[in-house]
């Protein structure tokens, strides 16, 4: 799939893989948001990343393009997707965030 990144510290901290300013997060949180952007990358239908069960790939409650993957218990990706076809298979992810899961 495409993928873009909508915000620019998000695109240097998967290019640089290291903690920055805004992220000060663990390495390992680091290395799994790296893992599932390259997957995002590498799938070629939605059902691709449905598939991979431990991401938790889902809709957020609230919002018409917006879903989540799960990087551990306490983080999640959330990305913004649009859709190229009309059965909701092929979009571009727009990799938007990463938050703490229930704040």
């Amino acid at each position: 799939m495409e993928t873009i990144f909508l915000k620019k510290h998000l695109e240097k901290l998967y290019k640089e893989a290291k903690k920055n300013k805004k992220y000060p997060l663990p390495q390992y949180l680091i290395d799994k948001y790296i893992e599932v952007v390259d997957f995002i990358k590498a799938a070629d239908t939605i059902a691709a990343i449905r598939s991979r069960r431990s991401y938790k790939f889902e809709k957020l409650a609230g919002y018409n393009s917006r879903y989540s993957i799960r990087l551990n218990k306490k983080y999640r990706l959330e990305i913004e997707i649009e859709w190229i076809d009309n059965k909701h298979t092929i979009g571009i992810f727009g990799i938007d965030e990463i938050s703490k899961h229930y704040e």
